[in-house]
Parts: C-alpha cells; structure tokens; sequence
C-alpha cells in the first residue's frame, strides 16, 4: 500500500468517524433550533401584546395574575425624604455671657451698664458714660434686631454682620451709637441659639431611619399599572414578579429552552432503551425525538390562543397509544416537563399550570390506556384525558390568579374537543411516517376479512385455527405480565403467513392425509419447513406489515434446530452440519416475540400430546416442559423476563389450556418427551404426520 493510498484511507475513516458524531448531535441541534423558535414565536406572538418597557408610558392597563406581597422601595424613599425635609436645621445653644435671659440682660444694660457678667469693661464705660435716653434707645434697638436675628438663624456669619448693619443702618444715624449697638449685638449673639449643620444632617438621618419599609399586597385582580402611565422601576419590577414579559429580548430564556431542549433529548435516548421489538425497528427513539418536538409545538399553538394546562395532552395520548408502558411514561413526563419550561418564559404561574395538568395527565394515562378496541373507545379515552387535564388546569388557573372565567372554560373545553379529533386523524399519519402500531391498526390487523387472514382461511385453515389458538394463549400471558394484548394477538395472527407458500407441506394443512415430507429428502424437507420464515417476511413487506408484526414472524422460532430431521438425515448415511437443520433466527428480543414463541410451542405440543392429556397436572407439566426446554436451548437469553414473568406466564397458558381441555378425563400422562412438538407443529408437516401415523416420540421433539 503506497503513501496516497495510506492518506485516502485514513481521510475515510476519518470521513466515517465525523459522520457517526455528526450523526449522533444531530438530533440535538435540531432540538436546540426547534425550542429556539418556539421561544422567538412566544415573544413575538404572545408577549408582544403584553410586554412593557420600564420607564416608557404603559401601551395597556396591566393587572395582578396573582397575590404578592413586596416591598415598596420608592414610596418608602419619597417618606423618609419628607421627614428629613421637615427638619429645617437642629437649633444649639452657644456659649452665654450670663446665666439670665436676654430680657434680663437688656434690664442690666439699662439700669446697671457698669455690670460685668455681659459686656467687656471698655464697652461698659462707654454704654454707662452715655445717657439714660441714649441707653434706652440703643437697648430697644438691641432688642429689635436681636428679635429680627432670631428669625433668621440660617444665616452665616458675614451674613449676620451684614444684616446687622443694615437694621442699625435703619434706625441709628450716630456712627458712636452704632458701633455700640453693633458690639452690644455681637457680644450677647455668642451666647444666642444656632443651627448645627452637622447635627441637623445626623438628626435628619436617624429621623429617616424611622420611617419603616413600606409594604403593599396585590391581591389577583388588582389594578397595577393603567395604561398611559409610567412604568417606572419599582412597577417594572412588580410586572415582571408577575410574569409579564419586559420589552426586550429574553436572551435568559433562550438559552435556558436551549439547554432543557438538550437535556430532554439526552433524557428520551438514555430512557427509551426499551426498542420494542428488535433493533431492526428505530421508531422508539425516533419517533420518541419526534413527540418531543410536537408536543413543544402542540403547547406554544395552544398558548397563542390564551390556553394553558392542555397543550400537550394529544401528544401523551399519542403516547400512550403507541408507545411501550415501560417507556410511555418517561416520554410523557419529558415532553410535558420540558414543553412547560421552554414555552413558559418568564411565566411562573403559566409554568406551574402547563407542568402540573401535564404530569397528572401523564400519570392518568397508564391506566386510561389500557384497552383500545376500536376507534370510538379511543377517541373517548383521549378525550377523557384531555377533560381530566382541563380539570386540573382550570382549578389551578383559578386557585393562582383567580382569574377564572366562564369563557376560558369554553375555550379550553372547544380545544379539548378539537385536539381530541386530531388525535385520530394523525395516528395513521404516524403509522406511515415512523412505521408504529396504534389501537386502531392493531384492531384493523386482527379483522379476519384483513386480506392475508382471508387468504390464510381459504388456503391454509389449519394455519389459521392454529394462529388464533396462539393468539388466544399469548393474549392471555400478555395480559397476566402487562404486555399488550392486542399486539399479542396480531403477532399471532402472522407469525405463520409464510405457510400459505407450501400450505400442504404442513400437517394442520393436510386434510387429504397425504404426508408430502414422505417424498423428500431430510435436507429438502428441513429447507422446506425453514423456508417459511423468510417467506413470511416477503409476504409481510408485500403486504406492508409494520415491522413489529414482522418481529413476531422472524423471531416466534429463535434459531431452534429441526432434530428429527437431522437425526433423519444421519440415519441415511448422509453428511449433514445441524446449523442446516437449524431456523436463522434471531432469538427472540423482547418480551413480546418471547411470550409468543413460548405460545406458540405451548399449543403445538398440547395439539401433539392432546390424547395424553388427562388433566391440570398434565398441561402444567407440558407448560413447564416448555418453558424449560426454551430456557436450556438459549431461547430466552435476550429477552428481559423475570422468574415471576415466566411464572405468570405458565400459569396463564395452563389456565387458558385447561379450557381448551376441560373434558377430557383420562389417565395421568407417564410421560413427556424432552421437547415439546413445536417442530413438529412447524413441520406441521413431516414431524406431526409420523406422530399420527406412527406414534412416536420422534413426531413430537421442538
């Protein structure tokens, strides 16, 4: 191998490696672009007619969802800010020249000016050398402007001086009488009250201080802001508590749908490991992926109409209807759960609802889902679903907002109605696009006028009583474990359409008597026999069969071995390898295909044994037999059952037997043969005519 061949190998296998992790995101880039748009419709549809811009003037009358206590900053701010403006300034007293009042004082520099607890000596000697006229005028002009100084206190100190000389400006003329009233005035202002702006802003601060947090309760209903008003922050903020969308682009809430969308994709594969039937069948995780989306799409169509609690009720119906138990509810809650976050926004109350009517619709529909005969029983269930999760919604609707009305109910109630019918319309859909089974086409395979059932009873009428007597004993094992019966039934209806290829070759077929394996070689008759598994995969896909019926008609045999016919063949003399004498397979793979082939080889051995069948002991003996043979050939290894499944199992094909042989009162059976005439049924042929015309043990070995 040269250099350039090396590099084109490892460019494809690189090539092949990127396919696979491409392969792999896949799914969650498009969950991820699906939960992107249905955010941007939210916005643009529903939250557009609702949103608000803080600040701006409000485009609607907006009003409380719900009850809420907060806190009202602004209106707390706008009180503690009028308590303090109501302190003008904290009036302190300065330092006193004496220990009398300003009346005192003014008596003492009337009548006694040489007393020195006021004025300093120089100033005394001048006001005493003056007469009493003199004094009496310069002290009442004192006192005016000592009153005048009083009222005006916030003045500073160049202010006060300046305001002294123009009262003493007023009333005196005499420079001498001036100066004296001025340092009079000077020297008792120092021991006058004054403003301390210091404490005047600390007085103001624990006065504010006192004021308490104002609280407001809105109650559902409540008026919060009306249109044409300012949003302004506070109300902003109450709007979005409430869930009301803000005027601007809910980049939070995008990447949040983004990362539940992931999740919930990572949720559905981890989960629904659960293939239904063989992994040649896909549809669970695909077409799980696919309800995924639909119901995100299901809840934000709903939600446009002003709906909420019922959006994804079709989907779990869906569910439900089409998936597995074991899986059902798993999907269920993670399209409810993940719908509710990413179609909700900044909605609370609306992701309340949508999550919990959702998971109480996903709970109810295990045990509303249960039998679906036909198509009017499913339209009820789906529309008792769609009710109930009505129900659940509307009381919480009203118990979170109390905004119930008349009208929401008859909305909600018309989408019920109408989803309902939609449901029915898009099962078929479904059944063509991803290639699953619903009630209705279970009921419609099972018909006999079903164009392959009616060739079966025409050409082929002991093929068709045998499959309708494994349907009945699979049905009731399907029943008594949780399966589900109807799709028992219609796997047992085809298991064996392969047969209507050689019918006589088959000894249910063979009513002439005529044995058509007597003229055959060993090989020959093996290939025959064998041959009607494929052949009832050709038919299935001629006649377009889902491939969980094809399941059952490539797995009812696993890769069981036709011993007769090999030990047949090494009695000739002839060379032959077992695995010729051996069906393809594959073994069974679920529970389904399991209980089928148990079934299926139950009544094949009763048929081959039916006239040593004496009574309950005897059927119980073959079903264990059975049961038993299956387990040590590796039959079962890939189907999940319990000791308890293959317990109830047994006990449900007993059972079911038991009326099928009720009458017969015979002797006990000596003795089974190691494995039950399944082969011998399937050769149904050969292996059987022997048993009829010989008698042997060797027309009865699986």
């Amino acid at each position: 191998m040269n250099i350039d061949q090396l590099d084109r190998t490892q460019w494809r296998k690189l090539f092949q490696s990127s396919c696979k992790y491409i392969v792999k995101l896949l799914p969650y880039a498009i969950a991820a672009f699906v939960a992107m748009v249905v955010v941007q419709v939210r916005w643009y549809t529903v939250d557009s007619d609702s949103y608000f811009i803080s600040g701006a003037t409000a485009q609607r009358t907006y009003y409380a969802v719900r009850d809420m206590n907060y806190d009202d900053n602004e209106a707390t701010e706008r009180l503690r800010a009028e308590v303090a403006d109501g302190i003008i300034g904290v009036v302190v007293k300065g330092h006193m020249k004496s220990e009398v009042g300003f009346d005192d004082e003014c008596e003492i520099l009337l009548n006694r000016p040489l007393d020195d607890r006021i004025l300093p000596k120089e100033l005394r000697e001048l006001l005493d050398a003056a007469s009493l006229d003199t004094r009496e005028q310069i002290v009442a002009t004192v006192r005016s402007i000592h009153d005048d100084l009083q009222r005006n206190m916030n003045l500073s100190a160049d202010e006060k001086d300046e305001f002294i000389w123009q009262r003493i400006g007023l009333v005196e003329t005499n420079p001498s009488s001036a100066n004296i009233i001025y340092q009079i005035l000077v020297g008792l202002s120092e021991g006058d009250q004054k403003v301390d702006p210091d404490l005047t802003e600390r007085i103001k601060s624990l006065a504010a201080s006192d004021i308490e947090q104002t609280k407001h309760i809105f109650y559902a209903g409540d008026r919060i802001v009306n249109k044409g008003e300012i949003v302004t922050p506070q109300l902003a903020r109450i709007l979005k508590l409430q869930g009301y969308p803000e005027g601007r682009f809910p980049m939070t809430s995008l990447v949040f749908a983004v990362i539940v969308a992931c999740i919930s994709v990572l949720w559905i594969r981890k989960t629904m490991t659960h293939v239904f039937i063989s992994t040649t069948y896909h549809g669970d995780w695909t077409y799980s992926f696919f309800l995924l989306l639909l119901g995100w799409l299901f809840q934000i169509g709903v939600i446009y109409w002003g709906v909420n609690g019922v959006g994804v009720f079709p989907v779990i119906a869906m569910i439900y209807l089409t998936l597995p138990d074991i899986g059902a509810l798993n999907c269920a809650v993670a399209v409810t759960l993940s719908a509710s976050i990413i179609t909700s926004g900044y909605d609370v109350t609306a992701f309340a609802i949508n999550a919990i009517s959702g998971c109480a619709g996903a709970i109810l529909g295990i045990s509303l889902f249960k039998r679906n005969y036909s198509r009017s029983a499913v339209w009820i269930h789906v529309f008792v679903l769609g009710i109930a999760m009505l129900g659940v919604a509307s009381v919480l609707q009203w118990g979170l907002t109390n905004l119930m009305s008349v009208r929401q109910v008859a909305i909600m109630f018309t989408a019920c109605l109408l989803l309902s019918f939609m449901v029915i319309v898009l099962l078929p859909l479904l059944e063509i696009l991803f290639d699953i089974v619903s009630p209705l086409q279970l009921v419609e395979l099972t018909q006999p006028s079903h164009p392959l059932l009616k060739r079966m009873q025409v050409e082929a009428p002991g093929t068709y009583h045998h499959s309708q007597m494994v349907g009945n004993l699979a049905e009731a094992a399907a029943e008594k474990i949780g399966l589900n019966p109807m799709l028992l039934r219609a796997g047992a209806c085809f298991h064996d359409i392969g047969k209507l290829k050689r019918p006589q070759s088959f000894i249910e077929n063979q009513i002439s008597g005529r044995n058509a394996h007597d003229e055959m070689s060993p090989a020959l008759s093996a290939l025959v026999i064998l041959s009607h598994v494929k052949d009832g995969l050709e038919l299935a896909d001629e006649y377009r069969l889902p491939s969980q019926i094809k399941a059952f008609i490539a797995e009812h045999h696993g890769t069981t071995c036709l011993t007769y016919f090999y030990r047949k063949a090494l009695q000739a003399g002839l060379k032959a390898d077992e695995s010729q004498f051996c069906y393809p397979g594959p073994r069974p793979r679920s529970k389904e295909t399991g209980v089928l082939m148990i079934a299926d080889s139950t009544e094949a051995a009763a048929r081959a044994e039916s006239a040593n069948i004496k009574g309950i002991l005897d059927l119980t003996r073959l079903a264990d037999n059975v049961v038993q043979s299956k387990i040590s050939t590796g039959q079962l290894d890939e189907v999940p059952f319990t000791l308890k499944d293959l317990s109830d199992i047994k006990a449900a094909l007993v059972s079911t037997l038991r009326s099928m042989y009720h009458t017969r009162d015979i002797k006990p059976l000596k003795s089974l043969p190691e494995e039950q005439g399944k082969e011998a049924q399937d050769a149904h042929g050969s292996s059987n005519m022997v048993a009829v015309q010989n008698k042997t043990a060797a027309a009865k070995e699986s």
